[in-house]
């Protein structure tokens, strides 16, 4: 199924090449790739990531400066790297003028470091599948999805694994930075509550990888009837995400994704022996793991108000980051009072909780402002392309609406590993929609018969 351009002759047969694939599957594998260096935070999706554009800035720097008819020129995009590039800057403008905040040079180049990143995401992207057709655009985005998928799968294998037999020590060893001395790592500390998250090293990033799983299992099987092996890919990726034990997922993956589900479907889609099959299926599969589960008490919880000692629900569903005594609250709070305007500089607080609060601790409202910028980038493009092609343009809405529920609990742009399939797929979409306005004002062009007199 090729994406719809109302002209069957704007659609390319093209495929993109063993290059293109490469650099799109490696940046997805190896973003859930082990620490090289864990003392210095160093994994293999940073030295994959940088090397490629040190490597593209040695080989080709023109290509990259000066792009002709990639996706850099698409609007949208010069818009979101202008914007990012302002906020870095004004945040580095920030930490060196004045009085410095930051707690270590590391915490700095860290800081940095995370906002460094999806520019050079979308500069690698825009020069490597910046200028391929709309459809081998949508054939990468297909294959990034889906290898995302079987990634997610094989972690939920990991998740089982710990239930039954605890975590791996290779996990324990390569899948997390070195924690300081005395202190508990945060991946250990959510097995100690029998939060099994396989090799993400925080709930919530297990959480919202899974949130994203879901809703590019549910684009790809709108693309054609879903079979019984994709059904039981969903109950894994159901399972990982819910021993995570993560807001998140449950309250805000769930939701978006029986929205996107029933949205194109609806009642048919239970009215299908296929999604019969799955719903006993799930039952049998899923109340098997809880019962070999220690934490099914502690998901319960989030349902069940006798087993929560807090009465506060945006509290509970936030873990502890709003309300009144919500962390991140508190910490708006504290910056509103001291630097409202400019914030504190790169590495004056880490690690972040929320997006909002990232940009705005680090940045102050000018920063603030330009990620709010960033977000309705993504929401216009979204509602503006969601009537022209078969649903990528409804996908990217509700990944829309993920970022911005999932930043009031992560730094969604930032996040590790699921920042950078994020970027990877909306640089791809990106991409699909610019070549297909290029090939559609091609064709306008070629078809205008020019008057004589």
């Amino acid at each position: 199924m090729t994406l719809q351009t109302g002209h069957p002759e704007l659609v390319s047969k093209d495929r993109p090449t063993r290059i293109q694939e490469l650099v799109v599957l490696g940046l997805v594998v190896m973003a859930f790739g082990p620490y090289v260096v864990p003392r210095a935070g160093l994994r293999t999706d940073h030295v994959l990531i940088y090397g490629l554009l040190f490597g593209l800035l040695s080989i080709a720097p023109f290509r990259v400066a000066f792009p002709r008819g990639t996706v850099l020129r698409f609007k949208p995009t010069m818009c979101m790297l202008a914007f990012f590039s302002f906020v870095t800057f004004w945040t580095l403008c920030v930490t060196f003028v004045g009085e410095p905040h930051y707690a270590s040079t590391y915490a700095l180049l860290a800081s940095l470091e995370n906002y460094v990143q999806p520019m050079a995401l979308i500069v690698l992207m825009a020069s490597f599948t910046g200028s391929i057709s709309s459809e081998s655009a949508h054939q990468l985005f297909i294959k990034a999805s889906r290898c995302f998928i079987w990634i997610l799968v094989a972690n939920t294998g990991i998740v089982l694994y710990s239930v039954i037999f605890g975590l791996p020590k290779v996990i324990v060893d390569y899948w997390q930075p070195q924690a300081s001395e005395g202190s508990l790592s945060v991946l250990l500390a959510s097995a100690s509550m029998s939060r099994y998250l396989g090799v993400f090293m925080q709930p919530v990033e297990s959480g919202i990888s899974y949130a994203l799983a879901l809703l590019l299992w549910t684009y790809l099987c709108r693309r054609r009837r879903a079979r019984m092996s994709d059904y039981a890919i969903l109950i894994l990726l159901l399972i990982g995400g819910s021993l995570s034990v993560s807001k998140t997922f449950i309250v805000g993956g769930m939701m978006l994704f029986i929205f996107y589900w029933l949205s194109g479907q609806g009642i048919r889609t239970l009215l299908n022996w296929r999604f019969l099959v799955f719903v006993v299926a799930a039952f049998y599969v899923i109340t098997r793991v809880f019962r070999a589960w220690s934490g099914v008490d502690y998901f319960l919880r989030l349902f069940i108000p006798r087993l929560n000692d807090d009465p506060n629900l945006l509290f509970l569903y936030s873990a502890g980051r709003l309300g009144t005594t919500g962390s991140v609250t508190q910490l708006f709070a504290s910056v509103w009072r001291d630097s409202p305007f400019f914030g504190l500089g790169f590495g004056a607080i880490t690690p972040f909780d929320s997006a909002y609060a990232e940009f705005f601790v680090q940045g102050g409202l000018v920063a603030l402002v330009a990620y709010f910028l960033i977000i309705l980038n993504v929401f216009y493009i979204a509602l503006k392309e969601r009537a022209r092609d078969d649903g990528l343009g409804t996908f990217l809405l509700f990944l829309v609406l993920l970022m911005v529920g999932a930043g009031f609990g992560a730094p969604v742009m930032t996040l590790n590993r699921f920042s950078i399939v994020m970027w990877v797929l909306l640089m791809l979409i990106y991409t699909s929609f610019n070549s297909r306005r290029v090939a559609w004002n091609s064709f306008r062009a070629e078809q205008t018969i020019p008057t004589t007199t």
